[in-house]
């Protein structure tokens, strides 16, 4: 009788099988590595300089209301310290635009609602005005 020719145990596995399994073993390698780089990113900080993103909060003391075409109050005095926000009502698209605390600050561009918050940590006259409608809709913040 002859020996009849038995699958060896000790094969290698089939194909997809180790497509599958270097598809695995990649995919935790690169979430472990996006997760050193991101926890390592912020242990380390920040330390490119000012940024056009509002600030953390501080006291909210103020709110301008921006509506069709206009800031409302179109003049307001803070102290310093003091987050001012920008709450949109209006039907047409506005953005918030000026220098704030001697850098270059846009807020995103809303249309019907949204809100944007910036923290004036420097005093000065701080004019700003509608990066869609320029200066037919413009307005001014005092920091004392």
């Amino acid at each position: 009788m002859s020996q009849q020719s038995r699958p060896n145990s000790t094969s290698s596995p089939p194909r997809v099988a180790t497509v599958v399994r270097h598809y695995l073993l990649g995919s935790a390698a690169g979430i472990a590595l996006g997760l050193a780089v991101a926890l390592g990113t912020a242990a380390c900080g920040n330390d490119s300089g000012p940024s056009n993103q509002p600030t953390t909060p501080g006291p909210l003391a103020f709110a301008i209301t921006i509506s069709d075409n206009k800031f409302t109050p179109s003049s307001l005095t803070v102290p310093v310290g003091t987050t001012v926000a920008w709450d949109w009502t209006g039907k047409n698209m506005h953005a918030v635009q000026g220098t704030f605390d001697g850098m270059p600050v846009t807020s995103p561009t809303h249309e019907g609602s949204g809100s944007f918050r910036f923290t004036f940590t420097k005093s000065g006259t701080y004019d700003y005005h509608c990066a869609i409608h320029g200066a037919a809709m413009a307005a001014r913040i005092v920091v004392k």
